[in-house]
Parts: structure tokens; sequence; C-alpha cells
């Protein structure tokens, strides 16, 4: 789904923040050979949804009221969303709501974000290695055992967890710590603190999955 409110309202100083996010689950999709449509407003407005098995919501962050309904009544009628970062956490026009308008699907409600602003992974690379922005490390479940270690250089969204299961949570590191690893480290020292990152979550007939992260800046 291409969200044209969040290019030009969530992205108004830097159209990028929105398109990094967007551009990097297009390309993921490409790649791994998956046939898909590139759908917007119009086909949420139309009851244009219902012979998708799935709707991808990369950082669709500026969503009207008619577009979340319209999402909501996909996922109760039986399909499948992936939604990330800010998705429905402001208005059509860019005003930040007090939570998620799709909490009730996702199962969860917005936290926190860290860091406080949104950056791009590509041009904020120096800061990024010498901490003078926060990142943490990705902890998830596998099918054997809770695995953590991946570095996640990018901006994410702590959530408050309802009735959700979690699927992965963010490990903060502890301040000071100057090891920065966009892959795979075998040890680093954690703090106590981990925040629900990844969710799955049934509502009505169908099923939500929220990632909290922008992997598709990455």
């Amino acid at each position: 789904f291409y969200s044209e409110s969040s290019k030009v309202f969530y992205g108004r100083d830097n159209v990028l923040l929105y398109g990094d996010e967007f551009l990097g689950y297009f390309e993921a999709l490409l790649n791994a050979g998956q046939i898909f449509d590139l759908i917007g407003k119009k086909h949420l407005l139309r009851d244009g949804l219902k012979k998708y098995k799935m709707i991808v919501l990369p950082g669709a962050a500026c969503l009207s009221d008619e577009e979340v309904r319209a999402i909501r009544e996909y996922v109760a009628g039986g399909g499948k969303v992936l939604a990330t970062y800010h998705t429905s956490l402001y208005d059509a026009f860019g005003g930040r709501r007090d939570d998620f308008a799709l909490r009730d699907v996702f199962g969860c409600s917005y936290a926190g974000h860290i860091p406080e602003k949104d950056y791009r992974l590509r041009t904020d690379y120096v800061k990024l290695r010498n901490k003078e922005l926060e990142y943490g490390f990705l902890k998830y479940a596998s099918f054997d055992s809770e695995v953590a270690g991946y570095a996640l250089p990018a901006p994410t969204v702590t959530v408050k967890n309802t009735d959700a299961e979690v699927r992965g949570s963010l490990l903060r590191s502890k301040p000071g710590l100057k090891t920065y690893s966009p892959g795979f480290v075998n040890s680093v020292t954690f703090s106590d603190r981990e925040e629900t990152l990844i969710t799955t979550h049934p509502f009505g007939k169908g099923h939500a999955a929220y990632i909290g992260a922008k992997l598709g800046a990455l």
C-alpha cells in the first residue's frame, strides 16, 4: 500500500523518511519474486481489497479515518495485514494521534519512539557509529529458542502489548556502549530493559502483524 498522505505530510521535511521504508519493502517483494499489486487510497475506499490475501502497510503513518475503517473491515472479514513503524499514528494531514488508529487490529498501543526523532540510516550513519543516536538489538523467538544479537540501527517504536502475541523484542544497550555492528554480534552487554517490538494478533476472521522498526530502511 502506497500512502500519498504519508509521503506529503509525514515526510514534509524529507520525503525519504517515508520513501525509504516503502521502497525497502517494495524491493524486498521484487527480489523475492513475489507477484503483487501496488495499491493506493482508491483501492481502500472502493471496496477493492477483497481479492487480496494480504496487505502490506510499510510505515503508512498518515491514514484518514476512512482508510482506517476500510483496513479494519478488511482484516475483520478475513484479510491479513503487515504494518510497520508509525502506521496509523497520524491522521491524513499529519496530525499526531494519541495512539495507533489501528490499535484494536494490532492488539497493541503506541508506547514510545527510539530515538525521539526519526532519522535516515544512510545520512546519519556517522552519528550511529559514534553512538550519538540510540539503537537497540533485536531479540526474536525462533522455533526452538529465543535468539538475541542482531543490531538494529534503525528508528523504532515500542508498544504496550494488550492481547497480541509477542514475536520479537527490543533490547536497549547500556548508556556509553560503543559497540556498533549492523549484523550479528556474538556477545554484547544489554540493559535489563526489554520492550515489545514485533507482535501478531487475530482480529475478527483475519490477522495482523506489527513490526515497530523501520526494517525497510535498512
